[in-house]
């Protein structure tokens, strides 16, 4: 979460270059940036009333009601695809340009031995604002393994709000994943989407996300957020 006694504009991601990486993966090379020579990884989008106790306690202060803050990382998408230790940076700028390091945090992460399937959604974006119908777009794999498991159609649904799943047509050629995920099972089919008619949500907040099960019987939910 964050605050400041004017408003704060945005918060910053960033993380450490790992272990050979070379500086020009840095997204800044300026000295006097806050965050010189690290990585940045995303903003994060604020959530209004999603920390009550931060919004009691300071109730006098700009935005209370959105101090909260947060982002879905997927680790896979971190330097040798998730395995090691890595260190994470938040910032928060305020409305007049100032910034301040709101904490750091050191994470392990071994995707080497994951077995869940993992993935993310392309569209809704975090927080966006959507009207009428559209395609909600997104990718699964799953980890390989012996005997190789592997997602088939009809085993990825989509979910509004923790509501009944909506089957999502999967098996689409990704050419992106297809490279990044180079000899996946499903590393050439890894594409879905799911149409979704928005006029018959309520106008406001609302949650998506998917159900991922593999025929091993391996089971996730990938994506999730507000829009």
């Amino acid at each position: 979460w964050a605050l400041d006694d004017v408003g704060i504009d945005h918060v910053e991601i960033w993380r450490d270059l790992a272990p050979g990486e070379d500086a020009s993966h840095a997204y800044t090379t300026d000295p006097s940036h806050p965050a010189y020579g690290k990585v940045f990884i995303a903003n994060p989008l604020f959530v209004p009333g999603s920390r009550p106790d931060v919004e009691a306690a300071y109730s006098t202060s700009p935005q209370s009601y959105r101090s909260g803050w947060g982002y879905l990382l997927l680790s896979w998408g971190l330097p040798d695809q998730g395995n090691g230790s890595y260190t994470l940076y938040a910032f928060a700028y305020d409305v007049e340009g100032h910034s301040a390091l709101l904490g750091t945090k050191t994470i392990a992460v071994d995707n080497a031995h994951a077995t869940k399937p993992f993935g993310a959604l392309d569209t809704p974006g975090y927080g966006a604002t959507v009207t009428g119908p559209f395609w909600n777009f997104g990718w699964a794999l799953t980890p390989n393994a012996t005997p190789t498991c592997t997602i088939v159609n009809g085993s990825v649904t989509m979910h509004i709000d923790s509501g009944p799943g909506v089957a999502v047509n999967y098996g689409d050629l990704r050419t992106d994943i297809a490279g990044a995920f180079a000899g996946f099972s499903n590393g050439n089919n890894s594409g879905g989407a799911s149409y979704l008619d928005t006029t018959t949500l309520t106008n406001g907040v609302h949650t998506i996300g998917w159900l991922v099960y593999d025929n091993c019987g391996r089971g996730d939910g990938i994506g999730s957020r507000f829009f």
